[in-house]
């Protein structure tokens, strides 16, 4: 379960698959639900990232998608720009979601992240999501300064690297105490 802003509760997934993650490490929750502390009840998740690239963190959660990591519960997926090949293995998948992209074919620049607070605040707004994961810096940053705007939304950060080393290293500190929780892939 979750504690309170600021006190932030972290959680290991091992690996992507969720198959091979409850023949593995039992001892792991392979839902999201468990991971979380809630079970019994349909949840809404968002989960916000930067674009739909073809990168690891975003193939990534298109493989936990698609094995069902987010069973039983309604799933929002929404990126500040682009479509790619996880766009795509997303719109296709068999699991009914949402998936958005605000700006599809913006660059994923300063102003782009800046003005994608927005769109997103306005979705927060009419989907009411219980629990926003986001994943990548500049979302995690926006995602962050949105959830100012939800108190009761619980916010969980997807860290696929320990290690700031951009410009937005600083604020990412700065705003940390916005994060109910953090879901890593690594072991750093």
């Amino acid at each position: 379960t979750f504690g309170t802003k600021g006190s932030t509760n972290s959680f290991l997934l091992p690996c992507v698959n969720a198959e091979e993650l409850r023949r593995q490490t039992p001892a792991y929750p392979p839902y999201i639900s468990e991971i979380v502390g809630v079970t019994g009840e349909i949840m809404k998740f968002l989960y916000f990232l930067d674009c739909y690239s073809d990168g690891g963190a975003e193939l990534g959660f298109a493989t936990l998608v698609e094995n069902g990591f987010f069973a039983n519960h309604q799933l929002s997926i929404c990126a500040m720009t682009g479509e790619g090949l996880s766009y795509e293995r997303l719109k296709a998948s068999t699991i009914p979601l949402h998936v958005e992209s605000f700006f599809k074919n913006g660059k994923l620049n300063t102003w782009t992240v800046i003005t994608s607070i927005f769109p997103l605040i306005r979705f927060i707004w009419q989907w009411q999501p219980d629990i926003m994961i986001i994943s990548l810096a500049r979302a995690n940053l926006i995602g962050r300064l949105a959830s100012l705007f939800f108190p009761s939304m619980k916010v969980v950060t997807f860290e696929h690297n320990t290690n700031y080393r951009n410009k937005l290293a600083p604020l990412l500190r700065y705003t940390s105490y916005l994060v109910d929780g953090v879901l890593v892939d690594h072991h750093e």
